[in-house]
């Protein structure tokens, strides 16, 4: 078993909040949906100015997954209306350059009520499982028609894939297939992936579980931290991850490094163990990341937030032969800036 430090991600823009979202007004739930706009909720919206014709270009976010929260908040690093993780509808907006990002997500974004304001649209989606890829298909599908009969001109996707690579239901849908989508943002590896129309995006920090959002010190990376290494995770028999707990146990590495393994996967943490996982992070070097169903995972961005060097091995995990027979992929983590492949034992040494 041989592991790589992993120096780094898939590079995003980063770009400062305009302001804080308005305070909302009143408005008749029975009519349309409020617009998806930073100056809050309005019963008559407008529709700003065309791109050609305006100073600025603004690009609407439908947020339909959790990884939309990664994309807001930790990449554009914009605040949502209310703050409330449960509120039925959040909205927000950031200024970058002559672009104006605008946001919305929450349980009341449905489909054929999500206000359009715009000609550029991305929308956030999910399409990892099978009854995820049916809801998805209905947002795409909803965007399809916008753009026959609503004048929106750019469509941009932000997908979370399959782990297994199992994603030719979304070809249809792509400009190169004969669809609509100009840009495909795809989360875990694919061979689709061209860097013009489809690229890979980051699976990010896990929002679901409320990662908060991280920001950088000089502390956070300069800091002598007391363990060398950890791991807080689930085992699976006779695999990788296994072989890890094995020479961890042989090396005794056991009172370096903070470890605390489990046999089932769980969705949900609860509160406590959030707290030990965040805590372990802070205070190790480094972050063992062996791979799981896929080579990405939440461990390596939430580790790089903390400040602690993500570990991964140097293998990927193989895809499956998608829907409609697609080309069978290879997954690994969109890291840049690899260094040195070693044993585990002299990564940990």
């Amino acid at each position: 078993m041989v592991c790589r430090v992993w120096a780094g991600g898939s590079g995003a823009p980063r770009s400062r909040q305009a302001g804080r979202v308005g305070t909302r007004g009143r408005m008749n739930w029975r009519s349309l949906s409020p617009p998806c706009i930073g100056g809050g909720w309005s019963s008559e919206p407008t529709r700003p100015e065309s791109p050609s014709t305006g100073p600025g270009h603004t690009v609407q976010i439908w947020g339909k997954a959790a990884i939309g929260l990664y994309l807001w908040e930790h990449i554009l690093e914009g605040t949502l209306s209310p703050a409330d993780p449960k509120a039925q509808w959040r909205d927000g907006e950031v200024q970058s350059g002559s672009i104006t990002f605008r946001f919305c997500t929450g349980p009341a974004v449905v489909v054929g009520q999500a206000p359009l304001h715009t000609q550029s649209l991305v929308l956030v989606l999910n399409g990892r499982e099978e009854q995820k890829v049916a809801y998805a298909s209905r947002w795409l599908q909803h965007a399809g028609a916008l753009v026959q009969s609503h004048g929106l001109e750019h469509v941009a996707v932000v997908m979370l894939g399959s782990e297994r690579c199992a994603n030719d239901w979304l070809r249809p849908f792509l400009r190169a297939e004969g669809g609509f989508v100009d840009l495909l943002f795809l989360v875990y590896d694919s061979p689709w992936a061209d860097e013009h129309h489809v690229l890979q995006w980051p699976l990010g920090v896990a929002t679901y579980r409320e990662f908060p959002v991280v920001r950088p010190t000089v502390e956070l990376v300069s800091s002598r931290r007391p363990f060398l290494c950890n791991f807080l995770g689930t085992v699976y028999s006779n695999s990788s991850r296994q072989t890890l707990m094995d020479i961890i146990k042989l090396q005794g590495l056991e009172r370096e490094c903070v470890i605390a393994a489990r046999e089932r996967w769980v969705p949900m943490e609860t509160a406590d163990s959030l707290r030990r996982y965040q805590a372990a992070l802070a205070q190790s070097d480094l972050t063992l990341c062996p791979v799981g169903v896929n080579a990405e995972s939440y461990r390596l961005y939430e580790a790089s937030a903390l400040g602690s060097l993500p570990v991964v091995e140097d293998r990927g995990t193989e895809g499956v032969r998608g829907r409609g027979g697609g080309q069978s992929g290879r997954s690994a983590p969109p890291a840049q800036g690899l260094g040195r492949t070693l044993p585990v034992p002299a990564a940990l040494g």
